[in-house]
């Protein structure tokens, strides 16, 4: 399987190493995610560089949320940074994302945002300027999902 997106073994070399820019409807950055050789879905992350703080929704190629347990993480990795942060649902009772939607479904979720600890520090991600060369990683029923490499840049306020 080869997406134009990305390069995987097996690939045409000519093809992009990262992901297009593409916005989804939350105004993030969007890039496939994928186990082994299947393309399970679409991973969006926004970060704000007001506060430096990430959200970022799963969901499947046909727009559907891609749930998890509330209890699960997804883990965005900077390339450039050599750092990583961890995302987690912001509470376990609705998971309301920063418009107030809902975002919990029969004990999962799709939404994940960092810092989501009072001990986390996101002020290095602030800043209009700020760009990373990122992955996003996360595990599911046994299954470890990985997304394309994406420029994260922030959506200005």
């Amino acid at each position: 399987l080869c997406v134009s997106i990305l390069t995987l073994p097996g690939c045409d070399a000519d093809q992009p190493k990262i992901a297009e820019h593409v916005h989804g409807p939350h105004d993030g950055l969007v890039a496939q995610f994928f186990s082994g050789e299947e393309f399970p879905g679409r991973v969006e992350i926004k970060l704000h560089d007001d506060k430096g703080d990430l959200e970022v929704w799963l969901s499947t190629d046909e727009a559907k949320p891609f749930d998890l347990p509330v209890t699960a993480s997804i883990e965005i990795e900077f390339l450039d940074e050599s750092k990583k942060v961890t995302l987690r649902p912001r509470n376990t009772v609705k998971n309301e994302d920063e418009g107030g939607q809902p975002n919990i479904r029969d004990g999962k979720t799709n939404y994940f945002i960092f810092p989501s600890k009072s001990s986390e520090d996101a002020s290095w991600l602030k800043g209009k300027d700020f760009k990373a060369l990122v992955v996003v990683r996360f595990e599911s029923d046994g299954k470890k999902y990985q997304s394309v490499n994406l420029e994260l840049e922030p959506h200005t306020h």
